[in-house]
């Protein structure tokens, strides 16, 4: 589960810090800014996400999950953070 993000915005080569829960529990395996992928990430604890924002990114902030039975791909889902409304 994710609970929020920092910064709220930047540019390419940004580092925003994912913040959530049971990050060490999945096999995270992307990360997307919209519809561009990070230029690099790290699952730094099981709260926190290190993401570095690659060219062209855009909201929204999305996970890419897969679960793995041994070697064998069991299932798999994708988590995106809901764009904020600003009225």
């Amino acid at each position: 589960m994710i609970f929020g993000f920092s910064p709220n915005s930047g540019t390419a080569e940004t580092t925003v810090d994912i913040r959530g829960s049971y990050f060490k529990h999945v096999n995270i395996t992307g990360i997307l800014f919209g519809n561009n992928p990070t230029a690099s990430f790290i699952v730094v604890s099981e709260f926190l996400i290190k993401a570095v924002v690659g060219n062209g990114a855009t909201t929204p902030i999305c996970l890419y999950i897969n679960n793995f039975y041994g070697n064998q791909l069991q299932n798999s889902f994708y988590y995106c953070i809901p764009v904020p409304v600003i009225s």
